[in-house]
């Protein structure tokens, strides 16, 4: 007989709402001090041959919102045995990041991986570092032979809610994959090693499934398989002789759940604590008094709860956890929606397409789109922006096609969906250890953007230079070039901070000593103390990953073509790398400013718009802080920050704090407040609701761009210098525009990816964005891919075939 509990309503015993509050807290720690950031990457296809370029986006969430809690993203291109082909480095702005990777030609064909990560996700488990495998072919010349591989199938049982317990009617789920990780469908009995047999079970979907029996202690069980290379048996957990199991179901609006426990010791079990978390905040807890009853069955509502993964612990009265069972919420209002229109429609030979992306309302936005030739969009192993952020980047082990499990919200992919998450653990965190305090040591953080730091010696005597500056120059390998002054302590040392330049940087100095008398100095450079960090890669990169066969991708015909292709442009492109390319004269004031001193997220216009190049303040003086609050209506300062006058929290009543750029940098007042006006060249508020404001600046955001300024007294050549390595320079996505009159006369076109734009963004006055691409030599079916995000947070995904 079962127990039946309302969930509502319950007051917890002082004993448990003491432990409900240390739970609660260590949640809020973690939440608050420890919060986790999600990366995912859109790429322009599935896989690539080797000398073609890779061409990405990279998009930061935490807690259900963009993230600008990282400045830096760190990319790693690696063979499948974790030694490292080379590292890159990104600037973050708007919490996203573009870039390329350009494939060696001379690299073998096989499975590659891209590990990318932040600073502050080094300090988790490495089973949250963001992982793609990347396949790469050569031409005929060097592919593999389609042999077929013996199939080696390993099955993997777990359990619902942990473990096994003598007596109690559990699910158990179970995972059958080959040597390659892929997805094995079987179908077999359970039996106990005598030979009884128990049931009879069969894969769902991908390999995966459950099946549903009553163990008993002091059996054994096994399950037999007939595989590819003949009948196998494999062993289950072993079966507790006591204990507690939570089982969960799905129902209409939220979740049912039971909790039975094992006849032997039940007394331990009378009280227990369920807890169930989201995003690391408590949405349920409540006492479980089994009193007479072997299970207790309680419903939750979850229709107003965010998506993502539900997590139920039950605790003894202790305080230890017993059982853990995950499940799957999906309200669907993480969605953002968007329509594409195609307004010009070709598939001949280099035909012109055109097509418009259109949203429902006007926010800040940050997209990405791809177009590519329908044969290149690879296997059915896919993942996107949903899947992303709200499954796999919260489970351990690798997902087969997570994407599948998002493309229809219907009773089928809920079932597969649950079975899914019954074969993966759960890896954001230990409750022992958070019970106990030990939170994640905070041993890397981000730099916010480029800093480097040094010492000053006397050139002549080695002696350490104290409280005067360095003059420095900086021309950057992208050809920017910005002056600075930067003060030197006490202990002779310096430091240099949000500085954005892209590829190997020459910094000239000089040194001026507290008297205002130049010194003869030499500058040392401490090492980026990310370097060894970002060089090193797990040896085992592949496990818990999938290792692809060339036999499951390739064309022979599109791959040779492809090949042969990108070897035809590589002389192409080294030309193309050398030419200059000069801006157009017709462009407005502010539009010359905007283009040169913004970039990213900040390009777009903001609601208010200070340009102090062609419209100078008339008191130049004033400090920025100052002139920011006289001349934008909307902002004032409370508490000692910018915040919104027009938003503000209907609980607190605090107005909406407004976010702090500075040269599209995160800055404080205080940096504005030493910044003279004379110094900026252009000045934009943004509304709330900017997404590159971040979470944490919710009633918009102040960018400020400072003047570059250039020194002429002293020639570079005649200081001394020093090296340091930028961002990785990106470069321009080659786009032929056949149109124009000389361009029927290029050589074949054998594109595949034919449109890539990084760099996709809405405001608050634009909700449609308008595209055009031109056609390979050969394509008849274009895949158009469109993912991002928006202020508010919901996750943008979009898929459309065209063409015949």
């Amino acid at each position: 007989m079962k127990k039946l509990i309302a969930v509502q309503g319950l007051l917890l015993t002082a004993f448990f709402q003491i432990s409900a509050q240390n739970i609660d807290s260590a949640l809020n720690v973690l939440a608050t001090q420890h919060p986790s950031e999600k990366i995912y990457i859109h790429y322009d296809k599935d896989y690539y041959v080797a000398g073609e370029t890779v061409w990405f986006k990279a998009y930061l969430y935490s807690d259900g919102k963009p993230s600008g809690m990282s400045t830096n993203i760190y990319l790693q291109f690696t063979d499948n045995k974790g030694h490292v082909i080379f590292n890159q480095k990104y600037p973050a702005s708007g919490a996203v990041a573009k870039g390329n990777i350009d494939i060696p030609e001379s690299l073998t064909q096989g499975n590659y991986y891209i590990r990318a990560f932040t600073a502050g996700m080094l300090n988790y488990d490495e089973a949250l570092i963001y992982k793609k495998n990347i396949f790469v072919f050569k031409g005929s010349a060097t592919a593999t032979s389609g042999a077929m591989e013996a199939q080696n199938v390993s099955l993997q049982f777990f359990p619902e809610s942990g473990n096994m317990v003598d007596g109690i009617l559990s699910v158990v789920g179970f995972k059958a994959t080959d040597q390659r990780g892929t997805p094995v469908d079987v179908n077999g009995v359970i039996r106990t090693e005598d030979g009884i047999t128990i049931a009879s079970f069969k894969s769902y979907h991908d390999g995966i499934g459950k099946i549903q029996f009553k163990p008993q202690a002091e059996k054994k069980y096994v399950a037999d398989v007939e595989t590819a290379s003949g009948k196998r048996t494999y062993p289950l957990p072993v079966v507790l002789p006591s204990g507690i199991n939570i089982k969960i179901q799905d129902e209409k609006g939220g979740k049912k759940f039971q909790l039975s426990r094992s006849g032997k010791d039940k007394a331990q079990f009378d009280n227990l604590l369920l807890i169930a978390e989201i995003n690391n905040h408590i949405v349920y807890k409540n006492e479980i008094a089994f009193e007479d009853y072997p299970s207790v069955i309680g419903h939750l509502v979850t229709d107003s709860l965010p998506s993502g993964i539900l997590h139920f612990t039950v605790f003894n009265q202790d305080g230890l956890p017993l059982a853990e069972r995950l499940s799957f919420v999906d309200n669907g209002e993480y969605r953002g929606s968007a329509e594409v229109a195609v307004t010009k429609a070709g598939n001949e030979k280099r035909a012109e397409n055109i097509f418009e992306i259109k949203f429902p309302d006007s926010i800040q936005r940050s997209c990405s789109v791809a177009v590519i030739d329908l044969s290149a969009a690879g296997s059915n192993d896919n993942d996107n922006i949903w899947s992303r952020f709200l499954l796999t980047s919260d489970l351990k082990g690798y997902i087969y096609n997570p994407a599948w499990y998002f493309d229809n919200q219907n009773d089928t992919t809920k079932l597969a969906l649950d079975n899914l998450i019954l074969t993966h653990g759960w890896s954001r965190y230990s409750w022992t250890k958070i019970l106990n305090k030990q939170f994640p040591e905070k041993k890397y953080m981000d730099a916010g953007l480029i800093s480097l730091t040094g010492y000053v010696q006397d050139e002549r005597t080695k002696e350490t230079l104290s409280g005067g500056k360095l003059n420095i120059l900086m021309e950057a390998e992208d050809s920017t070039s910005q002056t600075y002054e930067v003060p030197v302590d006490a202990q002779g040392r310096f430091k240099m901070d949000s500085l954005l330049f892209l590829g190997r940087a020459n910094l000239f100095y000089a040194y001026t000593a507290g008297n205002g008398k130049q010194r003869a100095a030499i500058a040392f450079v401490d090492e980026d103390p990310m370097k060894n960090i970002v060089s090193f890669v797990p040896q085992d990169i592949a496990k818990n990953n999938i290792e692809r066969s060339a036999a499951v991708i390739q064309n022979k015909k599109e791959i040779d073509t492809r090949y042969q292709y990108i070897r035809s442009r590589l002389e192409v492109e080294k030309e193309m790398e050398k030419v200059t390319i000069q801006a157009k004269g017709n462009k407005k004031p502010f539009d010359a400013i905007n283009e040169k001193y913004t970039s990213g997220v900040f390009r777009s216009p903001g609601k208010v718009n200070l340009d102090n190049i062609n419209e100078p303040a008339n008191d130049k003086s004033l400090n920025v802080v100052d002139y920011i609050k006289n001349n934008v209506q909307q902002i004032e300062i409370q508490g000692g920050q910018f915040v919104n006058r027009k938003n503000f929290s209907l609980i607190s009543g605090q107005k909406w704090a407004v976010g702090i750029f500075l040269n599209g940098a995160p800055a404080s007042m205080l940096e504005l407040r030493i910044l003279r006006v004379d110094q900026v060249a252009l000045i934009k508020f943004y509304e709330a609701g900017f997404v590159g404001s971040g979470s944490g600046s919710p009633g918009g955001a102040v960018a400020v761009f400072t003047k570059e300024l250039f020194k002429e007294e002293e020639k570079p050549d005649k200081l001394n210098h020093f090296e340091y390595q930028g961002f990785s320079i990106t470069k321009e996505f080659y786009k032929p525009d056949y149109n124009a009159a000389d361009a029927k006369r290029t050589a074949q076109d054998n594109r595949t990816t034919l449109y890539w734009n990084p760099d996709v963004y809405t405001d608050t006055e634009t909700k449609a964005v308008k595209m055009k691409f031109f056609n390979n030599d050969f394509s008849k079916k274009f895949k158009i891919v469109l993912e991002g995000f928006d202020a508010a947070g919901k996750l943008i995904h979009l898929e459309k075939i065209i063409g015949n």
